[in-house]
């Protein structure tokens, strides 16, 4: 197996992201979480329980998936001492920080090991993956753009902090909307490219209410792979030609999943559930 990659392991979307294994919130894709989890721990060290997540400020009447162990909190402050006093939360049981880039060089690593060569010239190949993430132009991806910034903080963040209403991230449209992994401050999602230097004090202004100050250490953009239902297109598009893109905000939690049923049909013929086919959106 030969890997092609114009910039290099990690340098897409794959490793300018918020850095976190999380539930993706739609039924059609928690299989493929817990799948990923699964594999993630063939090259991860991940504990055997996730930090939570603290779904900040939450609506009234907000339904969560019975398995997140959903626990409403008046105030947040008290179980993660970053938040500002005073904010509701509830605590949901999903979230493994692992880094930006820690899990894509992981798997390239893997993938060495196992044989593969990376960066060599194409030649002819029995079948073709395409993985281009945002510039997959064989299917309908649109690239979203995100801007995150590592941030200095006073002190250790231990649960992964987002405002509620990110589990609707992936409906499409411009979002501006708070989280923090770790030191990974974001999150924006815009369908036109944005200036870095304009987004941060966005970024910076959103999570004034939840964190106060925040110092910003680098910011980066990255356009990210979003189809319009939010769930990713996996599987055979002619006899030779398989494709696995358009995850949006859930690459790291549902990727290893979604690569091992495309693997799996190009070695055996299975195909990836029907609800990722790369022909659902044809008229």
């Amino acid at each position: 197996m030969t890997v092609h990659d114009r910039e290099g392991v990690a340098a897409g979307a794959s490793g300018r992201n918020s850095g976190v294994i999380q539930h993706p919130y739609d039924p059609a894709l928690v299989g493929l979480y817990e799948d990923s989890i699964a594999l993630h721990r063939e090259v991860l060290d991940l504990p055997r329980e996730p930090a939570g997540i603290l779904l900040l400020d939450p609506p009234p009447g907000l339904v969560l998936p019975p398995e997140l162990e959903p626990v409403a909190l008046d105030d947040a402050h008290a179980a993660e001492p970053l938040v500002q006093p005073g904010i509701p939360a509830i605590r949901i049981r999903t979230g493994w920080p692992v880094g930006p880039r820690a899990a894509t060089e992981a798997w390239a690593r893997r993938a060495e090991e196992a044989g593969a060569r990376f960066g060599e010239r194409a030649g002819d190949a029995d079948a073709t993956l395409i993985a281009t993430g945002a510039w997959t132009t064989a299917v309908p991806v649109r690239p979203m753009w995100g801007v995150t910034a590592q941030v200095r903080l006073e002190r250790p963040c231990e649960h992964v902090l987002e405002e509620a209403g990110v589990e609707d991230i992936a409906a499409g449209g411009p979002v501006q909307i708070f989280s923090l992994v770790r030191d990974v401050l974001g999150s924006t999602v815009s369908p036109e490219e944005p200036g870095v230097d304009a987004t941060v004090p966005l970024l910076q202004s959103r999570a004034r209410r939840f964190v106060g100050e925040t110092q910003v250490v680098s910011a980066r953009r990255c356009p990210r792979p979003q189809t319009i239902d939010g769930r990713p297109i996996v599987g055979r598009l002619d006899r030779a030609t398989f494709v696995c893109t358009g995850h949006g905000p859930w690459g790291i939690s549902t990727g290893p999943a979604t690569a091992w049923h495309v693997a799996r049909q190009i070695l055996d013929g299975t195909p990836p559930p029907p609800e990722l086919h790369p022909g659902r959106f044809a008229p």
